[in-house]
This record gives structure tokens, C-alpha cells and sequence, in this order.
């Protein structure tokens, strides 16, 4: 492929960062959708109690009866709370809630503190949450206060572990994992949304520099397809005899007598350059970056050869960041 057929491919944005944008965005809904699936199948269909078998599952009771609170762990009020026996129909367990989720059951303490014989029993409260291994304080004072509720019924820690195995911990549910997955896929969505706007800004860059130079265009295509033209494909530039096109990000086109200051720059990384790039100045007293190279030795061959190339075709320009130069172009920002 020539030079003249290799910057007509190059005239039309490319489609690579709109298909990577694009594909981000949909395997970041689809992932968010099927975790959304996954958590509410979960919480439509808890585990039941007596079948749980390991921490991290998903169960719910439905309490008739609780308790005082006998134990509080935590500070921070959106993760605290107060370890509480609960009963349902058969069997008793311990759970663990906050103030919010034990007022719940403020029907149901006033019908057994204060209800009359025909009064009619309140729902039950569902206490749902993920499953926890009873922590050791725990143990001890669940033990103290079940023998303090039953003291003709005292039970051994023995019997509470044969009992009491897991607690519920109504704070945690299934939305955590559905949270942390919505964390990671709002970065991706992010990534996308990012990558698809860098792809309209090369299009509208693109169409912005093929506007202007519309008259030209057959002029540019004869010298880009002269022998004296550069084409280097790892920094994406032409070189001409008349001006520099940037292919790198979208169309760029910048004509050697518009352009007043050319210097080198270096990304240095943990006391090592990383990458080497040329930027210009126009007339207008704008910068722009023509090339952006990583460092490797045949890198850096290639890219004091573009920079020399460069400094021949512009020899009225000024050349290299220095602070003089820099006073230069302000001045001449200073009298735009």
C-alpha cells in the first residue's frame, strides 16, 4: 500500500474505538443485568434455615417473638447492630439488627405486652440477611442470656452450639455483592462512555480538518504520494514538504508557515523515559501534539530521525523547549 492509499484509509476515522467503547457498554449492562437476575432470584428464593449449611447464604425467618437485644457489635450505624433470639413457629434463632429493623416488631411486642385475649396476632417480621458464624463473645453471651430468659430450661454451650451454628445478619444481603458489581461495572461504563468520546472527537476532528482543507485536497494527495513524503505508521504522521498530517487521533493537518515553535518532550517515569513527543505551536499560539512514541532503541532512532525532519523542513520556527523561547511565544500571545 502506498503512501497516497494509506492516508485515504487514514481520512475516515477509524472504528476501532467505537467498537471497544461500544463493546464495554454492553458487556458492562449485560454483566449488571444478569448480577441484578442472579440477586433478585436470591431474594425471591432464600434459603430456608434448617437447610443452610455455610456462611454467605441468603435466608429468611419469619419471627413472631424477639427478644431484648443481649449483645451490640459495631459503631459505625450503618453496619452495627444488636444480637437478638427470635422465634418463629418451631424454633429459635439469633439475629443480628439494628434499631430501624427491630422496630419492626414493635406490633408484636405491644400485642404480648399490651394485646387482650381477642385481639388478632400482627404479621409476623421477616428477618432476612446472610449467614454469619456465630462470633466466641457472642457464644458466651447468648448462653448468659438464654439461661437468664429459661432458667428451667438452662441450656450448655454445648447445646448452643448444637443449636445455634449460624446467625442471621440482617445488615447484609445479597445486594452487597450486586453493589460491589455495580462499582466495578460503573467504572467499565465509564471506560466506554470515555473511549466512544474520544471516538466522536476524532470524527468531528476529522470532519472539522477535511471541511477546511476541501479546496486542497487533491493538492495534499499529490504530496503525500511524493517520494520526498515521510510516512511513519508507528507515530502515525506524514511529513511533506509543506506540512505535517497527524493521523494518530483523528485528522490533523498543520501547514509549516502556520507554525511558529517546535520542541521535543519526555515522559519520565520512575527516573526512566517512557515515552518521546513532538509538539508544535501555531500561529494562533496553540499547542499541538503531531507525534507520541514509546521509547525502545529503534524507537528512539525513528523518532530523532522525525524530529530532524521535521527541524530542516521549518528552519525559520522556533526550535526545542527553552525558557527564552517560551517568553517568545507569550509575548506573541500577549499582541494576538
Amino acid at each position: 500500500m502506498n503512501n497516497t492509499e494509506i492516508f485515504e484509509k487514514k481520512m475516515k476515522a477509524g472504528k476501532g474505538k467505537l467498537i471497544v467503547g461500544l463493546i464495554l457498554i454492553v458487556v458492562c449492562l449485560f454483566n449488571e443485568l444478569s448480577f441484578y437476575m442472579v440477586m433478585k432470584g436470591i431474594k425471591d428464593d432464600p434459603v430456608a434455615f434448617e437447610d443452610v449449611e455455610k456462611v454467605g447464604e441468603y435466608t429468611c425467618v419469619d419471627a413472631i417473638s424477639v427478644s431484648d437485644g443481649f449483645a451490640d457489635y459495631g459503631t459505625d450505624t450503618s453496619t452495627s447492630y444488636s444480637a437478638y433470639y427470635i422465634l418463629d413457629e418451631d424454633n429459635f434463632y439469633i439475629a443480628g439488627m439494628n434499631k430501624s429493623k427491630f422496630k419492626e416488631f414493635d406490633a408484636l411486642i405491644d400485642y404480648y405486652t399490651e394485646g387482650e385475649e381477642d385481639d388478632e396476632m400482627p404479621d409476623p417480621v421477616p428477618v432476612c440477611g446472610i449467614t454469619e458464624t456465630v462470633p466466641t463473645n457472642l457464644r458466651k453471651y447468648g448462653v448468659e442470656y438464654y439461661n437468664k430468659l429459661f432458667p428451667e430450661n438452662k441450656i450448655t454451650y454445648a447445646d448452643f452450639d448444637a443449636n445455634f451454628k449460624y446467625f442471621i445478619n440482617t445488615n447484609r444481603g445479597p445486594e452487597e455483592d450486586f453493589a460491589i458489581s455495580s462499582m466495578v461495572a460503573g467504572i467499565f461504563l465509564l471506560a466506554g462512555a470515555i473511549v466512544l468520546g474520544l471516538y466522536f472527537r476524532d470524527v468531528h476532528k476529522t470532519k472539522k480538518t477535511l471541511t477546511k482543507y476541501a479546496n486542497e485536497m487533491d493538492k495534499i494527495k499529490m504530496e503525500v504520494g511524493s517520494p520526498e513524503t515521510i510516512y511513519e505508521p508507528k507515530a502515525r504522521i506524514f511529513i511533506t514538504n509543506e506540512r505535517i498530517i497527524n493521523v494518530a487521533n483523528g485528522l490533523e493537518i498543520y501547514e509549516f508557515k502556520d507554525i511558529v515553535w517546535i520542541y521535543p518532550h519526555e515522559l519520565r517515569q520512575n527516573g526512566y523515559t517512557t515515552q518521546r513527543s513532538i509538539y508544535i505551536v501555531t500561529s494562533d499560539t496553540k499547542a499541538h501534539l503531531v507525534a507520541n512514541i514509546n521509547t525502545s532503541k529503534k524507537n528512539n532512532l525513528m523518532f530523532d530521525e522525525i524530529y530532524e525532519s521535521l527541524l530542516l523542513r521549518m528552519p525559520d520556527a522556533l526550535h526545542g523547549y527553552t525558557q527564552e523561547n517560551k517568553n517568545k511565544i507569550k509575548e506573541m500571545s500577549k499582541k494576538k
